[in-house]
């Protein structure tokens, strides 16, 4: 999905379903059913998201922390749909799964669970609240998703969440009124991540959201042209 193809990742995520399924293994069936709703969600078809989603849910134990993700991812498609009470139930579900989790989860999870979770949750969160327009919660929980992250153990700091986290606290800063702080978190998070599709296409929004606006800041002309640079190498 990040190399920009999201057939495959489609065919993919449906076979893993398919033998996760056939081997009785939830939690796998969870990990497919979360990027199966996660492609229709950016790839226009939204309302085909909801219901890989709510598989998922229904598929994958609250023990997990799968079943944090899916219900925060849930919270995002309900927000893309302008669903604002259907996504807060979500972030509020997804928050008391997430309290409810076992101190210690097997190491295969081990690299979403702590603070990578507590990103994961904040971050869906901000991204939600974004497409609600509700810029200051947007704002605040971008915040906090970055300080997650960034409190994370190094093993576990990848560059592409702090990536995301950045573009979101930007875009909303935009909204805000504030360009020169927008462009400049914008700045960093191409550093950290502008080799991956799916984050340049978050970041395209951002983009889009200051060059319309305030052409002719310099940190706005510098990032726009950071930005048309990537996009034209991947």
């Amino acid at each position: 999905l990040n190399l920009g193809d999201a057939r495959a990742a489609e065919a993919y995520a449906i076979d893993c379903y398919e033998h996760a399924d056939q081997a009785g293994h939830a939690e796998l069936c969870g990990w497919a059913a979360d990027i199966l709703s996660t492609i229709p969600m950016y790839g226009g078809s939204v309302n085909r998201a909801i219901m890989p989603v709510r598989k998922g849910i229904l598929k994958t134990p609250s023990t997990s922390p799968i079943a944090v993700r899916l219900r925060a991812n849930a919270a995002r498609i309900h927000a893309r749909l302008g669903q604002r009470d259907e996504c807060e139930e979500m972030l509020r579900q997804a928050r008391e799964v997430y309290d409810r989790l076992p101190s210690e989860v097997p190491l295969r999870f081990t690299a979403d669970a702590g603070p990578v979770l507590e990103y994961t949750l904040l971050d869906y969160a901000a991204r939600s609240y974004l497409w609600l327009g509700d810029n200051d919660s947007a704002k605040a929980h971008a915040d906090q998703a970055l300080s997650a992250i960034e409190s994370a153990a190094p093993e576990q700091r990848w560059p592409t969440k702090a990536a995301s986290a950045r573009i979101d606290l930007a875009l909303a800063l935009a909204k805000l009124g504030e360009p020169e702080e927008a462009a400049a978190h914008g700045q960093k998070a191409l550093a950290l991540g502008g080799g991956y599709r799916l984050l340049l296409t978050h970041a395209g929004q951002l983009d889009k959201a200051l060059t319309s606006q305030y052409p002719d800041l310099s940190g706005v002309r510098e990032l726009h042209e950071r930005y048309q640079k990537l996009t034209q190498a991947v």
